[in-house]
């Protein structure tokens, strides 16, 4: 079987045919980066323009040829980043953790998980909450970045929660809703969960309190867009 190059973007990393796990430099986890947005391909003028907005097409391009050569050389073979007919894209060699999380995410749900999948989805939702490197965070499609990992982070979550309630651990299921309450508190499926908590502990006040809660913060967030900033945003509770 094929020797996979792991890429961590969590981490920055990636792990060379012979096994060892080798950081990446910031304008290599660009490049690496900007084609895992890519779906693994992109032309060369958006990839160069994407690492080096700054600097003129031509030098950029070959900035680019000399950024893959020392990527070739870190993974240890050739086929990590291919450029055919103008497009740069990922080797089939490449397995890379935001697609592995996304795709063992989707596997999973809904309901119980085994545990060797639990495990991983745990590590996984760790790494995604800390967010994207700053190499990453920092560059021209740093926003476009953290949407990437908030997006797998939210499926990550969604299929752990899922496996508490399927495990009746209330008690990880309320710690994983509160934390992406904390991360996004508009998002509504964080609050019916952590209400389905309540309503589980037999506390319908309890779970009617976070719906209400939710609905004071939409409806404030909708007055202050309409008429502007208004004093006394809603506090949540939990």
């Amino acid at each position: 079987m094929e020797n996979k190059i792991r890429l961590s973007l969590a981490e920055g990393t990636i792990r060379s045919a012979d096994g060892q796990v080798v950081a990446l430099s910031a304008r290599e986890l660009l490049i690496l980066g900007f084609l895992v947005l890519r779906k693994g391909l992109a032309s060369v003028d958006a990839l160069a323009d994407a690492v080096w907005p700054d600097v003129d097409g031509d030098r950029a391009r070959a900035n680019l040829k000399v950024y893959a050569f020392r990527i070739r050389a870190r993974a240890g073979r050739p086929d990590v980043v291919v450029c055919e007919k103008g497009r740069w894209r990922l080797g089939t060699c490449v397995a890379v953790d935001l697609w592995e999380w996304e795709r063992l995410a989707d596997t999973g749900q809904p309901g119980l998980l085994l545990p060797s999948l639990r495990e991983v989805l745990v590590a996984a939702h760790a790494s995604l909450t800390v967010g994207p490197p700053p190499a990453l965070v920092e560059s021209e499609c740093g926003a476009v970045f953290s949407v990437a990992f908030e997006t797998v982070l939210a499926g990550v979550a969604e299929c752990l929660i899922a496996d508490a309630f399927s495990r009746h651990d209330l008690v990880r299921a309320a710690s994983l809703a509160r934390a992406m309450i904390a991360l996004d508190p508009y998002e509504a499926r964080w609050r019916h969960a952590l209400s389905r908590v309540h309503a589980e502990r037999h506390d319908p006040l309890g779970a009617r309190r976070v719906m209400k809660e939710y609905d004071l913060l939409v409806q404030h967030e909708l007055r202050e867009n309409a008429f502007g900033p208004m004093p006394g945003r809603p506090t949540y509770s939990a």
